[in-house]
Formats: structure tokens, C-alpha cells, sequence
């Protein structure tokens, strides 16, 4: 390496903002490498140790080929079955990737009102997968992209509970959401000392929504292409300034994760 490259550096001072469903992304590669490096490691091991047990066979060298057929087997059989339940993961994680890019582009045209969209924040082991600050307010927006069964399945929303085609979800969205709520908010106050306007909203992608049980309930859920509305018919709480000022503490503390 010459001197000159030694000394060469990056034009960028800082490095760009996350953008959505990286954290899902990011854990799709993780899956396959983690794979790759145990199981799948193991079974090319043990089917390489097979293959010279076999290769002595046949040039009439003593060996013991079965034992390692056998453990190649077992290894190959293992690292199958592991890599189905990750293909399962992975096509999970990717839905929701996907889901968090179109409700992302459903977000943009907020900033010609004065709004600024911040995706895939970090938080304490969880992300929000959008927070958009607005004048009327702070709304913590959680993507949830489920798979639907056949005839007319939707969401109900009630006020108290979440209803996903007549069953309660494995994890609770609004309690979910509720924790995202509260993590900004610390994050904002412990920097301003104020408590900024925050609303937690869960939308439900290429679902119909039935939340005329809940109106008034502090949590929304939508489907993504009604958030804007939901938005614009709110009063105005923040002034511009405000706005500015919540959105760099946000970007702030995404670069700082980045970089640790």
C-alpha cells in the first residue's frame, strides 16, 4: 500500500441515515452468514471427509467410509433442515422489508407540508420503523406486513385490542408501540427537558382497517394510505422551529448508533 492510500479517506463526514426496513435487511444477511459459518460449514466438512474415506476405498486403502458417511449425513440433514426454517425467516423478514419501503413512500409527500420523515431508528434491542415530526405533531409509525388468508380477512381495532382476522397477533401491536412512544419521548426530553406531543400508530399494509370502535383512542391503526389524512386533520402543535429541533435530536442519536 502506497503512502498516498494510507492517507486516503472518505469525502463524507458523517454517514447517511438509515433507510427503511434496513434493520430487517440487515438481519436477512446476518441469517444466511450465520448459517454458512456452522452448519453449512459443517456438512461440506464431513461430506469432504466422506468423499477421501471413499476415494481410499476405491484405490483399496483402508479406511472407514460409513462412519464418515454417516456423520456427512447427519451433518447435510441438519444444515437442510436449518436452512428451510432460515429460508421461512428470511421470506418473513422480506415481507416485512418490503411492507416498510412502501409505507416509506407513502410518507414522502408529508415533507411538502412541513413534516420530516426519519426511518429505521435504533432503540434499546427494538427500532421504530418510521417517526415522522410534523407541525402537528410527533407519530411513531410501526409497519406491520402480514400474509392474509383467502375471502375478506381485516383488522379491528376496538380501542383496548387488536383483532388480526379474528385473533389476537403473537405480539401485541399496541403495547409494542406504546414502548416506542416512550423511548422517543425520553430520548427528546432528556435532551430539551419538554415533553413533546408523540402518538404511536400501527398501519397494516393491503388490509382493510375497521377502527370505527376507536375513535379518540390514543393509538391509531390505519391503513397506510389513510395516515396522511389522519394527519392533516390534527391540530397544529409544533411550531417549525420545534420541528427542526426534535428532527436533529432524531438524526443525532441514528448517526451516533452508526457509528458505534
Amino acid at each position: 500500500m502506497s503512502a498516498r492510500s494510507a492517507k486516503a479517506r472518505s469525502p463524507l463526514k458523517q454517514p447517511p441515515l438509515r433507510t427503511p426496513g434496513q434493520w430487517l435487511d440487515e438481519r436477512q444477511r446476518q441469517l444466511l452468514e450465520r448459517w454458512s459459518e456452522g452448519h453449512g460449514l459443517a456438512a461440506v466438512c464431513f461430506a469432504f471427509f466422506a468423499l477421501m474415506e471413499w476415494v481410499g476405498v476405491w484405490t483399496n486403502r483402508p479406511r472407514m467410509p460409513w462412519l464418515f458417511t454417516a456423520a456427512a449425513a447427519a451433518a447435510i440433514a441438519l444444515a437442510a433442515r436449518r436452512l428451510r426454517r432460515i429460508g421461512e425467516y428470511r421470506r418473513r423478514l422480506k415481507q416485512g422489508s418490503d411492507g416498510e419501503k412502501v409505507v416509506a413512500e407513502l410518507l414522502e409527500p408529508l415533507r411538502a407540508l412541513g413534516a420530516q420523515v426519519i426511518h429505521d431508528i435504533p432503540a434499546d434491542r427494538f427500532n421504530l420503523d418510521h417517526v415522522v415530526i410534523s407541525p402537528r405533531g410527533i407519530f411513531v409509525v410501526e409497519t406491520k406486513t402480514l400474509s392474509k388468508s383467502r375471502g375478506n380477512p381485516m383488522i379491528v381495532y376496538d380501542g383496548a385490542r387488536v383483532l388480526v382476522d379474528g385473533k389476537h397477533p403473537h405480539r401485541d401491536p399496541l403495547a409494542q408501540t406504546s414502548r416506542s412512544v416512550q423511548w422517543l419521548g425520553r430520548l427528546l426530553q432528556g435532551s430539551t427537558g419538554r415533553a413533546f406531543p408523540i402518538r404511536g400508530v400501527v398501519v397494516y399494509p393491503g388490509w382493510f382497517v375497521d377502527n370505527s370502535a376507536a375513535r379518540g383512542s390514543d393509538t391509531w391503526i390505519l391503513e397506510p394510505k389513510a395516515l396522511g389524512k389522519w394527519i392533516a386533520n390534527e391540530p397544529m402543535r409544533l411550531s417549525a422551529e420545534d420541528v427542526t429541533l426534535a428532527a436533529g435530536l432524531v438524526k443525532q442519536h441514528v448517526l451516533r448508533s452508526s457509528k458505534s
